[in-house]
């Protein structure tokens, strides 16, 4: 199984993060970020994005994946 989560690293994406790592039947756990993650796993790839507002030229990188994890928290504060 191949995961993709947006959004890991808050509270609730650390979870899922730390939980898919573990998961036996988890081949790669792919998550985008806006800053480079401390942890390092062999089933861990991080794409690191400042914007998301277009994801075309990753498309490549999401092929295959069977489950999304979109936990992001959008705020704007004035």
């Amino acid at each position: 199984m191949n995961i993709l989560i947006l959004g890991a690293s808050g509270m609730i994406g650390q979870g899922i993060l730390r939980q898919s790592i573990l998961a036996q039947d988890v081949e790669k756990v792919i998550v985008v970020v806006r800053s480079q993650q401390q942890q390092e796993h062999p089933k861990l790839q991080q794409l690191i994005l400042e914007d998301l507002s277009n994801l075309t030229q990753y498309e490549h990188l999401m092929q295959n994946i069977d489950a999304c994890f979109f936990v992001l928290v959008c705020l704007r504060l004035e």
